[in-house]
């Protein structure tokens, strides 16, 4: 996890804390590479810095800078683990891919002026992602040197909201949430249906896995789904005595 310019790892058996020290700026983004034994880190600042390093020795073994500006808000590991995508803070939120091993820019591509609030990939696609924010929802694609994105079509299934959190099934479709407190499932880039999750809150975050989908709310609930997004079971952060319950991450 960041804490201002540290990256650390915590050994919950040795109850010791280990750090990467190669950041020079506040660290806003962070992702884990498909094995689980690199961890990539992005930073704010003027020319900011990805680093990407062991999580078992805390060593750096890349590190990329030199082209977003302002900061590197979001980054996430291609299925594959080969490379990286990152979305910067400047004023198009220009997105790249990167080939972290070799710190070689593969593509980049300006996305929108409205706020990004989040980015994922999908857990068997290399060159298909998804951003999202104020207002919008953005499906990117890229190969060799192209990349580029088209707007979700909501069609009349649900309105325009602010996307603010992004999974995905086991099909690759896209499942979000968003501040109307709703999730709307995607096929491709088209919006097929909204599922209510919370009555009067923001979905905040979302993760899936084979056996479906866990989403956490502004409020401080917590519910589980199926793939088929069927509600399970439901919890309360704030009955846990938490004095922000807010489900940032999940």
């Amino acid at each position: 996890y960041p804490a201002a310019s540290l990256t650390v790892v915590y050994d919950k058996a040795e109850k010791l804390q280990k750090f990467n020290l190669d950041h020079t700026d506040t660290v806003l983004a962070m992702a884990v590479h498909p094995t689980g034994k690199l961890i990539a880190t992005g930073e704010a600042g003027r020319v900011p810095k990805v680093v990407v390093w062991d999580a078992d020795t805390q060593q750096t073994v890349s590190t990329m800078r030199g082209f977003h500006q302002c900061g590197v808000a979001y980054i996430t590991f291609s299925a594959n683990g080969n490379n990286l995508i990152m979305v910067g803070m400047d004023r198009y939120h220009t997105t790249t891919v990167h080939d972290w091993r070799t710190q070689q820019l593969l593509a980049s591509a300006p996305g929108t002026e409205e706020r990004v609030l989040c980015c994922g990939i999908g857990r068997s696609s290399n060159s298909r992602f998804v951003t999202g924010g104020d207002g919008h929802i953005s499906f990117w694609e890229y190969h060799g040197s192209c990349l580029s994105w088209k707007p979700g079509v909501y069609r009349k299934i649900g309105p325009v909201a602010n996307t603010t959190c992004v999974a995905f099934k086991s099909d690759g479709n896209a499942v979000t949430g968003t501040n109307r407190g709703t999730l709307y499932v995607w096929e491709g880039r088209t919006l097929m249906k909204t599922v209510s999750a919370y009555a009067s809150s923001t979905v905040l975050s979302i993760h899936g896995c084979d056996q479906g989908f866990a989403t956490g709310s502004a409020n401080g609930r917590v519910r589980m789904w199926s793939q088929e997004l069927s509600p399970g079971g439901v919890f309360s952060i704030s009955d846990l005595g938490s004095y922000e319950p807010a489900v940032t991450s999940i």
